[in-house]
């Protein structure tokens, strides 16, 4: 299959690891992917075309749009993949325009106004990466149920598995074993920035009152300037390794092994519980606690915090968390029930297959030419039985005539096998295609149903 991801960011997102990751398995089964994007951080063995998705303004997206239905054609693209508002705005229109199924995949909360309620960008096969988004699109943008599909991050769980069986690196934080270290992974930007600025501002001094640790943020490519002037106030009333302000990384195993307690949403949160860390959900919506096997399923509901509906933190409640963590050893139970959780649900390899159904209704409903009748018989015998007591038969000279009335309304036959061949862009459906199916493998589907078949030219 050639599958195109489109993309609109100038910074690390969560979108970005889920696309890349996405293609990267997509790549390992043999298919052929493109990446669009305005930029891209990770690394991606396959194709990347920089394109400005980002830039909104109207003439910038006709040429977007332009630009998605030249290289469709030229590519062969047999489905294609949006990641955000504006990605999805000039995919959705490229796709109408080249009879392409286009799924997209929404990551956070959409802003109301009237424009994201009178049209939706995200077509007929939209992805969810939790629950939460998919009652916001429901309840406050009136998407079909139907057209919804929820499936969470994933990522590759053996590596972070692995990378937990190793000794930590004592020395990446530059700061003594003794002290605790608080590590919070996300980019500087938007609410998440938000986020950075509660814990150095308001968490971090109530803490330190009486728990000596330090906070090690990690996060994107920009800092913003108050961002920056409040961590240095901080390093001057508690010590420059007090609160530690690091770029984005690209290899985090380093710092989530060497951590005491990892803060964070979405798959950070995933990636820490993996390499076996005590892990706050703390997200752009709103605080989720420690993630423990009692409400795993709760946070991630919210996707551990970035997609709920947002609501006012309590800095007491943080602080008291993070004392009692620092303050208890983790049983190693919980922490491999936490491991098998998110290797059941967030596996790349798991995700992968239920986007790749996802990918099959959708190209099934754009290319199939109607919707495909389903037959279900059970016996089908020479005379109307008299001991029957389910009824599930019908006579041979019934069944001779149904097939007789599918061929004079120019019906053809065609097995699942075939219909999976469509879907693989392998085999043309006939222009009337039925499905007949024969339950319970009955010795008269043979004798009887076998030549009636052949003799009408259909098959089972």
């Amino acid at each position: 299959m050639n599958i195109l991801h489109v993309l609109s960011q100038f910074e690390v997102t969560g979108a970005e690891v889920y696309a890349v990751t996405l293609a990267s398995a997509q790549r390992r089964l043999g298919h052929s992917v493109i990446l669009v994007s305005d930029t891209l951080h990770i690394p991606f063995k396959g194709d990347f075309i920089a394109q400005a998705i980002g830039k909104r303004s109207y003439l910038q997206r006709l040429r977007n749009i332009a630009f998605l239905i030249c290289l469709i054609r030229k590519k062969n693209i047999h489905v294609v993949h949006g990641h955000s508002r504006a990605a999805s705005w000039v995919c959705n229109l490229a796709t109408l325009f080249t009879s392409i199924p286009f799924v997209s995949t929404v990551h956070g909360r959409q802003h109301l106004h009237l424009s994201s309620r009178s049209w939706s960008v995200y077509g007929t096969n939209i992805i969810v990466v939790s629950e939460s988004l998919r009652e916001h699109l429901i309840d406050e943008l009136n998407l079909d149920p139907k057209h919804i599909t929820t499936i969470s991050n994933g990522f590759e769980t053996q590596c972070w598995i692995n990378a937990a069986s190793t000794q930590p690196d004592l020395n990446v934080f530059g700061v003594p074993p003794e002290i605790p270290i608080l590590l919070f992974i996300g980019r500087f930007s938007g609410p998440k920035g938000d986020v950075v600025r509660f814990l150095v501002s308001e968490v971090y001094p109530e803490l330190a009152k009486n728990t000596p640790c330090s906070l090690q943020i990690v996060g994107g490519l920009n800092v913003p300037a108050d961002i920056a002037q409040r961590v240095q106030q901080m390093q001057k009333r508690y010590g420059k390794t007090s609160i530690v302000l690091r770029e984005f990384q690209s290899d985090l195993v380093p710092f989530l092994r060497t951590a005491n307690v990892v803060i964070g949403a979405g798959r950070v949160v995933m990636e820490s519980l993996m390499v076996g860390k005590p892990t706050i959900a703390f997200g752009e919506s709103n605080y989720e606690g420690l993630v423990t096997p009692d409400n795993y399923e709760v946070t991630c509901q919210t996707n551990f915090g970035d997609t709920g509906i947002r609501r006012t933190t309590n800095a007491e409640i943080v602080v008291k968390d993070l004392a009692a963590i620092l303050n208890k050893s983790r049983t190693t139970t919980d922490t491999q029930i936490l491991q098998k959780r998110v290797q059941e649900t967030c596996d790349i390899d798991v995700i992968e297959r239920k986007i790749d159904a996802v990918y099959q209704s959708a190209i099934a409903e754009k290319k199939s030419p109607i919707s495909i009748p389903v037959l279900m018989y059970h016996r089908v015998v020479p005379e109307a039985p008299t001991n029957s007591h389910h009824g599930v038969w019908v006579t041979a000279q019934s069944f001779e005539q149904n097939l007789i009335s599918l061929k004079q309304r120019c019906y053809s036959s065609i097995t699942f096998e075939q219909y999976q061949l469509f879907l693989n862009r392998k085999f043309t459906l006939p222009k009337k295609p039925v499905i007949l199916t024969f339950d319970d493998g009955y010795e008269d589907n043979y004798t009887y149903v076998f030549p009636l078949l052949k003799k009408l030219g259909f098959r089972p």
